[in-house]
């Protein structure tokens, strides 16, 4: 079973979350800036859920990080993680990703023949997308 677990980027740093409340309510918590997010009187952070996978150095992969993806020869394909109900989802990238993929969203694969990594995410890389898409990194 997958593991139910939150990361926050306030527009500065990335932080764990421990405590998220989605209503207005009050907070016990003397540490809840570093811990905490409520969605209601933050709605500026953004909040990303862990997908339940680890890339090949063992990195937990959540919404918003980047990937570069190999399944076999051939050079590898590059995808930013989305949540797309019910399921999360890979959008592909670069124009070599596009044009070996039939669709430009699609669910991620629980296979173990593929081989993530994750090299960036589209908080703390904002550039990395366009990077990717342009052919220069």
């Amino acid at each position: 079973m997958k593991e139910n677990k939150f990361r926050a980027w306030n527009g500065k740093e990335m932080f764990n979350v421990d405590v998220m409340a989605i209503s207005q309510c009050s907070w016990d918590c003397p540490d809840y800036g570093k811990r905490g997010v409520s969605l209601a009187y933050q709605p500026n952070i953004q909040v990303m859920q862990y997908t339940g996978l680890k890339d090949k150095n063992g990195k937990e992969i959540y919404e918003g990080d980047v990937l570069e993806i190999t399944m076999g020869a051939g050079s590898p394909l590059r995808c930013s993680i989305e949540y797309k109900a019910p399921s999360f989802c890979r959008r592909w990238i670069d124009k070599v990703s596009r044009n070996r993929r039939p669709r430009i969203v699609e669910p991620m694969a629980w296979n173990t023949n593929i081989i993530y990594e994750v090299i960036g995410n589209i908080y703390e890389n904002p550039t990395l997308l366009e990077e990717l898409q342009n052919g220069t990194k």
